[in-house]
């Protein structure tokens, strides 16, 4: 039987034959975090977003929404078709200012697309929506409890009040 035993290269040999240069931990952490969604300037994202009025100046945000990004690219939402022919004439303009808010060259292209009932980003949504109420089933012994407690204590008062709650549902 034989045993064949593996050469091991020396990395910076073999990264030379591979024609790859040394990566630094920091930029595979970088890569890493991109390729599962968390982008390290997420939070510059963000405050773009909030802020489109202001990087777009008011007649351009009126008419460009912004959907996000993807891949480099900025997608942007305009409520009809001539709003978008309009749109890709300031596309570059567009393209400029927000590089500019994000400090580099982070998008390389604008999509424009449809709104179609879409919410765009710098619009500030808090919907709440309606808990259903679940029907009170009283229980067999509710009120044993009445003169034992100290209706001063705050035990006393919680338990009151959960009295009144079956009280008023009659």
């Amino acid at each position: 039987m034989r045993c064949f035993r593996r050469s091991r290269i020396p990395e910076d040999r073999a990264l030379k034959e591979s024609g790859q240069s040394p990566v630094t931990f920091g930029a595979l952490v970088r890569g890493w975090l991109a390729r599962k969604g968390q982008d390290p300037r997420r939070e510059h994202l963000e405050q773009l977003w909030k802020n489109w009025g202001m990087v777009m100046g008011a007649e351009l945000s009126a008419l460009a929404r912004p959907l996000g990004h993807r891949e480099g690219r900025l997608l942007i939402g305009g409520e009809d078709n001539l709003v978008l022919q309009e749109l890709s004439y300031y596309a570059p303009e567009m393209l400029e200012r927000a590089n500019a808010f994000m400090d580099g060259e982070f998008f390389n292209r604008v999509e424009l697309y449809l709104l179609e009932g879409r919410t765009p980003l710098d619009e500030r949504v808090n919907r709440v929506l309606p808990v259903p109420r679940r029907e009170l089933v009283r229980p067999q012994h509710l009120g044993t409890l009445v003169g034992r407690l100290d209706p001063a204590s705050p035990v006393g008062r919680c338990y009151q009040a959960y009295l009144r709650m079956f009280e008023s549902e009659k």
